[in-house]
């Protein structure tokens, strides 16, 4: 009993395999690829077989797994159901259909292959055939007589042997009608030649390659590359395109799906879906300095990529997102992340456009902005490896100056015409120091022997025009800094007593311009320091201020930073030179 059930479940079994196939054979049983017998002059006899000298063998058909029928080559599509097909071989010139006469093991072909041809022409028989004309995997059409009787397809997943050349097809979905527009499809014939298989595209809407009443292409929209299972097919006998076709596809927001446009058994996909991508990334600058705010403008694009669709962008976005940024270092490290959400809907082919900000607070070097659209795979795309853009962009060090006046840390002189201990400490924001930097302190406008602050009418052209003049004095103290970046010596702010609310009707901003002091300088590679400032402020001068600029008093007692060596017999030689002055004037 064992064994009858084990018998049973095997035969079982071994039906349910049994699935029909057929094939394009020769007389060696050979699968036969035809070629197309014309060329870029004419199509001559389109796919006919038999034709040694434009490289197609004597074909049959044969078929397995379906018994002892009578046998055709068609193009077909299937249409919900139902299958629409063309007739594109023949027995003879009254006889549609050839029998599958010779057995070989669960198979049965066309013998001699002399009872079958691949159409060269149309012929008004029932069923009706129509030119082999266009590339493609056929269907085999099988029938219990030779009318077409109780007629059934084995279809081209099954099917060996073909047609050769393939289709070129613009295809375009709508979500709002669940429609796909099929344009005009551009078809390559492959011939045979004496250098080798050559091709030519021509299209389907030409009045001598292309479709009409007696060359037609089994055209539909499909879930398979093969034809087997559509939503909508036909048999197309004209060449009215764009052709509109339902695909059979809800709620498709958020989703994907692939289908394929199927022409004679040739499958071109298209994926119904969003694509979300990030299509640019612009920064405001290429290089920043340390602690600077770099601006980041990103635009997110449902990408449609017309005209085949086969990537998506025809579905709105319409669920809410995060795009991530990543900061990443040289290392490939991430130094910075952060996520933004993105409540735009996105419609086919459109983009969302944001911007965001960042503050440079790291090390010199190269750096690259990585922004990542559905970050967390809230979508699903179409493609999901195109999510992510980068930017690449150089931070540089910045020098930090540490003052301290009189011992302690501070960019302000309390009293202009006093003598302070001044010390720097200059180090960059990579923590190195500034060593061996040339340095200046410059004071603007303040007070000088070379050529005291003055004015006088200047006479401006020949017209003897005259407008106001004066000196603009600048004192510069020049000096470098040791191997750690450090200098301390005497610095006395002059001031100028003329910026004083008392002389304000000399207007002496107007002529000569602000009083100022502040710091500037080189590196030890004579490239230009740049300093940082008020925590985010880059320049290339760092201000210090005098907070009594126009006004003098005495100080106390104290011991400056080398006082003895040159600073007291300076200042000696400066007190001469305004006693000297004094004297000559008032005499």
């Amino acid at each position: 009993m064992t064994k009858n059930g084990f018998a049973i479940v095997l035969l079982l079994l071994t039906t349910s395999a049994l699935a029909a196939s057929g094939s394009i054979i020769d007389s060696s049983e050979t699968t036969v690829n035809l070629f197309f017998t014309g060329s870029a002059g004419g199509p001559e006899y389109w796919y006919q077989d038999a034709l040694a000298g434009k490289g197609n063998a004597d074909a049959t058909l044969r078929i397995c797994d379906v018994g002892q029928r009578y046998v055709g080559a068609v193009y077909c599509i299937d249409n919900s159901g139902s299958t629409p097909y063309a007739l594109i071989s023949y027995k003879s010139s009254t006889e549609p259909l050839a029998y599958a006469n010779t057995a070989s093991s669960s198979c049965y072909k066309v013998s001699p292959e002399g009872n079958l041809w691949f159409s060269p022409s149309s012929l008004s028989l029932t069923p009706p055939v129509y030119y082999a004309s266009f590339p493609g995997v056929p269907c085999i059409l099988h029938a219990s007589d030779g009318s077409g009787s109780n007629m059934q397809f084995i279809t081209p997943d099954n099917v060996s042997g073909s047609l050769r050349g393939s289709y070129s097809v613009g295809r375009s979905y709508t979500q709002t009608t669940d429609s796909l527009s099929i344009s005009t499809p551009m078809i390559t014939f492959i011939y045979d030649s004496p250098s080798g298989p050559q091709s030519t595209s021509q299209s389907a809407a030409s009045g001598t390659f292309g479709i009409n009443s007696d060359r037609r292409m089994a055209l539909g929209v499909c879930t398979d590359q093969y034809g087997v299972t559509c939503n909508q097919g036909l048999i197309k006998s004209d060449t009215t395109f764009p052709v509109t076709l339902n695909v059979g596809v809800s709620a498709s927001d958020d989703q994907t799906f692939t289908r394929y446009v199927v022409i004679n058994g040739l499958g071109y996909p298209v994926c119904i879906g969003a694509n979300l991508q990030t299509s640019a990334v612009n920064l405001n600058a290429s290089e920043i300095y340390y602690n600077q705010t770099l601006q980041i403008d990103y635009t997110l694009l449902n990408y449609r990529d017309t005209p085949d669709e086969n990537q998506g962008g025809n579905v709105e976005v319409v669920t809410n997102f995060d795009v991530r940024i990543e900061i990443r270092n040289s290392s490939n490290a991430i130094v910075s992340a952060w996520t933004e959400s993105i409540n735009d809907n996105i419609v086919p082919g459109s983009s969302a456009a944001s911007s965001t900000t960042w503050q440079a607070s790291v090390k010199s070097g190269s750096y690259v902005v990585n922004v990542i659209a559905d970050y967390n795979n809230d979508i699903i795309e179409c493609v999901e490896s195109d999510n992510t853009r980068q930017q690449a962009f150089t931070v540089k060090a910045v020098t930090i100056a540490e003052t301290y006046i009189n011992g302690v840390r501070g960019e302000t002189f309390p009293m202009a015409g006093r003598p302070y201990n001044f010390t720097l400490h200059a180090r960059n924001s990579d923590d190195l120091n500034v060593s061996n930097a040339d340095l200046e302190l410059v004071e603007e406008n303040g007070l000088t022997l070379l050529g005291p602050t003055q004015v006088w009418n200047r006479t401006t052209d020949d017209n003897g025009t005259i407008s106001k003049s004066g000196t603009r004095n600048k004192n510069i103290v020049r000096f470098q800094t040791d191997y750690y970046g450090n200098v301390s010596f005497t610095a006395i702010p002059t001031g100028n007593k003329l910026y004083a609310s008392e002389y304000n009707y000399t207007n002496i901003s107007s002529y000569i311009g602000n009083y100022s002091l502040y710091l500037q300088g080189t590196d030890n590679a004579s490239q230009a320091l740049m300093f940082l400032s008020n925590g985010t402020q880059v320049s290339s001068t760092f201000p210090l201020t005098v907070t009594n600029y126009t006004n003098y008093q005495e100080g106390s007692n104290a011991t400056f930073f080398n006082e003895d060596t040159y600073a007291k017999q300076t200042m000696d030689w400066i007190y001469s030179i305004f006693s000297n002055f004094w004297k000559m004037v008032t005499t």
